[in-house]
């Protein structure tokens, strides 16, 4: 365990020799740093819903691709993940499951690619059955639709 540590600065640069004088001092504590992996937060049963429609050929499917690499990465072993792509079908590309390989999850994303229609009602619900098949009330039990606005 660390502790806080104190840091003690005058104010004044000097002072006279011989005399009694006052010092005002500036006292800082600063806090003990608190280790990332101590933070705790309840446990991910997380679907990841990525439309790979034709309208997000190159760039927006990369950037989804990309954004769901990153959550990916800031899981841990007590966190549930599922992927889902869908277009006019929809595809289970990773099974709902604990993140034991995140860079195996990743290489399986990075299979995806853009096709045809939307059917988003379909992505979802397919990312909502993966969650619930994993439903844990102590959980963060959620999908997240990643998509691109038409302009």
């Amino acid at each position: 365990m660390t502790t806080p540590s104190p840091e003690l600065r005058a104010l004044r640069p000097a002072l006279p020799a011989g005399q009694t004088t006052h010092l005002t001092l500036l006292i800082r504590v600063h806090p003990a740093p608190v280790p990332i992996h101590a933070a705790w937060r309840p446990p991910l049963n997380l679907a990841l819903v990525i439309d790979r429609s034709g309208s997000m050929g190159g760039h927006p499917l990369h950037m989804a691709r990309q954004a769901a690499g990153a959550a990916v990465r800031q899981m841990g072993l007590n966190d549930q993940v599922s992927v889902v792509a869908f277009d006019d079908e929809v595809r289970v590309v990773v099974p709902s499951q604990p993140v034991t390989d995140p860079a195996g999850i990743i290489r399986a994303m990075d299979t995806i690619e853009a096709g045809g229609m939307t059917n988003l009602h379909g992505g979802w619900l397919e990312g909502a059955t993966q969650v619930a098949a994993h439903l844990d009330p102590q959980a963060l039990n959620r999908v997240v639709l990643l998509s691109a606005c038409a302009r």
